[in-house]
């Protein structure tokens, strides 16, 4: 399904004179503008109209929002509501409850019928949103062609449709007015291939449900220092597959709309439960390749994993003794493109 051709179509001229003027930013359309995706798309406010041309610019086409403050949350394999999972416990060693979780709906994991209403009234209603993720599969996200991009595809359709399962049983909603980004994990040392991100990413992105496409691609990975300015970035498979996907697989939707880092995480954050995240370490990252000029913003951080914390830093009630990682969002907007509990 091409949403590009059930959209009116205008110059940029308009966008050109934003970009003229310094403004990196231009606005996405209204959530009133009656397409199958509000929201997502470059919108000319002059024009009333969407934009046409745009991959072809530097212009951003998706603000980052300053939207709800930096939050910390949990992630977790584990259903929230499973049995090893002990609420007090948790709040005993942090003191406080998570405003947001992150949970895999594929790549071999999946939902637990009931989990997020039971932990939304676990955590005495402060547990909100959840940030859905694909698990990693890293023998095919490693495989390139065209077998590649049809293990995205095939792995795509089935983590959204998890995540609109967990809809359609009045567990989760979307946001009103806003796109979800569904993140894919790419763990360390995995080389994954711009044929199976190409596959991944544009059958997330044109997915459709209810006449709406709701979901933006975006990607959890190792992020790795540069030793140059002292600034982690995402490794550089990453990188590489980002940056040339658009010269293999020029008609996908290749862009990448969000990134989770899973580093740094020093062992004080795992020894202090009320530690707070330090986000100047990381650098930005720009998608580039066939003349685009694309900022993604980072909005998700995993400041501490649990085997790590528990292995090798030697906390061994971290987390109050429950399987859960440790994150924080943003403050420009990470939470607005999540799932909301029902």
């Amino acid at each position: 399904m091409d949403r590009m051709e059930r959209r009116p179509r205008v110059p940029l001229d308009t966008a050109v004179t934003y970009a003229t003027l310094g403004l990196s930013v231009i606005p996405e359309c209204p959530p009133t503008c009656g397409c199958h995706s509000p929201c997502k798309r470059p919108w000319d406010p002059v024009a009333g109209q969407h934009m046409t041309g745009w991959l072809a610019t530097s212009v951003v086409v998706m603000k980052r929002r300053a939207g709800d403050n930096m939050a910390w949350a949990i992630d977790t394999t584990e259903a929230l509501n499973d049995s090893s999972v002990n609420w007090t416990a948790f709040y005993d060693w942090k003191q406080a409850w998570p405003q947001w979780a992150g949970r895999y709906f594929g790549g071999g994991y999946n939902w637990s019928a009931g989990e997020f209403t039971a932990a939304k009234k676990a955590t005495g209603g402060a547990l909100v949103r959840i940030a859905p993720l694909q698990g990693s599969q890293a023998s095919r996200q490693q495989t390139a062609g065209s077998n590649g991009h049809e293990y995205g595809v095939s792995a795509a359709n089935a983590t959204c449709a998890n995540i609109i399962d967990a809809i359609n049983a009045s567990q989760l909603s979307l946001p009103t007015n806003e796109p979800v980004i569904v993140y894919l994990d790419v763990e360390q040392g995995t080389s994954i291939m711009p044929a199976y991100w190409a596959g991944w990413a544009t059958t997330v992105y044109n997915y459709v449900h209810n006449g709406v496409a709701p979901f933006l691609p975006g990607m959890y990975t190792d992020y790795v220092l540069d030793t140059s300015n002292n600034l982690y970035y995402p490794q550089s498979s990453v990188q590489t597959c980002l940056n040339t996907v658009c010269t293999y697989w020029p008609g996908d939707n290749y862009f990448c709309y969000g990134l989770w880092a899973n580093e740094p995480e020093p062992c004080s954050y795992a020894s202090d439960s009320t530690a707070v995240p330090d986000w100047s370490v990381f650098g930005s990252f720009t998608q580039t390749g066939c003349g685009n000029k694309f900022p993604v913003p980072l909005y998700l951080y995993q400041y501490m994993e649990h085997k790590a914390a528990v292995d090798t830093c030697g906390v061994s009630n971290f987390a109050g003794g429950n399987d859960f990682d440790l994150d924080s969002s943003d403050d420009k907007g990470g939470q607005t493109y999540m799932l909301a509990i029902d």
